[in-house]
């Protein structure tokens, strides 16, 4: 029994060594700053690999969490807010997605659309018939086709067609100023205006997990704008008669909507968008304080900061590259 002992205490002995030490496969002088070192002239290093729905599946990623995605071909990682491409290809494109659709003006349906997806196949959507015919517009791995009516109700059709190679339809209710949309690079923002009643509006985003989520959009009577930065989109409006005198609804990069209710100053607000936050400002010329900024950080969260009276005002930049 002694001797199963002591056995036992020098392998227990050996393997904190070896614990303390860089593991090396296919070397026997691993790098000291490397956990693990992996050498090899004919073989190369295999991740999991995984579809974006099966990625979308992963219950809390850790930050750093790499894996290779099947559906757009690319190494990814996770950045703690969202699934980043490593290849630079698929961060500096509009991805593999293509998109050819036409349009009736007096008929139904009002057309197609053909969206051509990772795997180069063709996958087809009929547009329901609106009036004011439909547009597009891309973010980096989906596509939306949106339509518009200026006389019934719904208003129109947003389709979007998501990174995995599938339509997510969603109807867009009545509005007397129509629909707009913008995008960053993963999600996408359909949003639109009334200009003479209670709620405003509507914003519909669909997210990088391929689904819709809406947002009703309080009256202000100079209208709603957007602007995105490379993963969060935000649309804020103005009212030049009232206090609150805006609202600016942010689209976190995680697909949840977060309010900042905006303080009223009589020269309105603008917006800066740098590669990963956004910036609301605005300016009063006949108080002091003379203004308000408000920045969307990268973590999703709305900060404020005071801006002392300039009788010159105030403007703003971003970095972006």
């Amino acid at each position: 029994m002694k001797k199963v002992y002591l056995l036992l205490a020098v392998l227990l002995m050996c393997w904190n060594g070896l614990l303390a030490q860089s593991v090396g496969i296919g070397t026997t002088n691993p790098n000291p700053s490397a956990i693990l070192e992996l050498s090899s002239a004919n073989q190369g290093f295999l991740p999991p690999r995984l579809t974006t729905s099966q990625r979308d599946l992963i219950q809390n990623p850790a930050t750093g969490l790499t894996l290779y995605n099947t559906t757009i071909n690319a190494m990814q990682y996770y950045n703690g807010s969202a699934w980043v491409s490593i290849d630079s290809s698929a961060n500096n494109s509009s991805g593999n997605l293509a998109l050819v659709y036409g349009m009736e003006t007096n008929t139904n349906p009002g057309g197609y659309a053909y969206a051509l997806n990772a795997s180069g196949n063709w996958v087809s959507q009929t547009l329901p018939y609106v009036n004011q015919g439909y547009k597009d517009t891309f973010s980096r791995t989906q596509l939306v086709v949106f339509g518009m009516e200026t006389i019934t109700n719904p208003g129109g059709y947003a389709y979007a067609f998501t990174e995995n190679g599938s339509w997510v339809s969603k109807t867009l209710p009545y509005v007397n100023q129509g629909y707009k949309a913008t995008a960053s690079q993963t999600q996408i923002v359909v949003y639109g205006m009334e200009t003479n009643t209670n709620p405003g509006g509507y914003a519909f985003a669909f997210t990088k997990n391929g689904t819709w989520v809406s947002q009703t959009l309080p009256y202000v009577n100079q209208g709603y704008k957007a602007i995105a930065s490379n993963n969060q989109i935000v649309i804020y409006g103005m009212d030049n008669s009232a206090n609150p005198g805006g609202y600016a609804f942010a689209l976190t990069a995680n697909g949840s909507w977060i309010l900042q209710t905006l303080p009223y100053i009589n020269q309105g607000y603008k917006a800066v968008a740098s590669n990963g936050q956004i910036i609301i400002y605005g300016m009063d010329n006949s108080a002091n304080p003379g203004g308000k900024a408000f920045a969307l950080t990268a973590a999703g969260t709305w900060v404020s900061q005071t801006l002392p009276y300039v009788n010159q005002g105030y403007k703003a930049s971003g970095i972006r590259y």
